[in-house]
């Protein structure tokens, strides 16, 4: 998609989260709602999984901007929340975008040089501001 579209994907992604929001609080037990939800409510929990592993894999990097990083953080605990959902297809979903997370980062954040050169005596590792970033959600 052309990054003409970019301002578009950050709108709706943000009006998104509002809406998710105001129908399932932050917060919200989502194994718990889940297991004495309807099928329906069920179906809702793992079409959330599909499209929030879906969007972030597309969209990422134009939610880690500052401004958008809250809002991305929100959908994070989202995701984190469903996990925790006692059903394999969508444990699934999610671990399969954690897995497309954990290699992101991995590429993009380590540097293949001996440790010698990372690391010169007296200096001290701190991670990258992106590191950082996903740092609650990766723990």
């Amino acid at each position: 998609v052309a990054s003409q579209y970019d301002p578009r994907f950050e709108n709706l992604y943000v009006l998104f989260m509002q809406q998710m929001a105001s129908m399932l609080p932050p917060g919200t037990d989502i194994a718990s709602a889940y297991n004495s939800g309807s099928e329906r409510d069920q179906h809702f929990v793992q079409d959330l999984a599909l499209f929030l592993s879906g969007f972030f894999k597309a969209h990422l990097p134009l939610l880690e901007k500052p401004t958008l990083q809250n809002a991305l953080l929100e959908g994070f605990t989202y995701l984190v929340e469903i996990s925790k959902v006692d059903d394999v297809e969508i444990f699934r979903i999610c671990l399969e975008y954690y897995n497309h997370l954990a290699a992101d980062l991995y590429h993009t954040e380590c540097q293949f040089q001996p440790a010698q050169q990372l690391f010169p005596r007296g200096f001290t590792p701190t991670a990258s501001p992106r590191r950082s970033l996903y740092s609650n959600v990766l723990s």
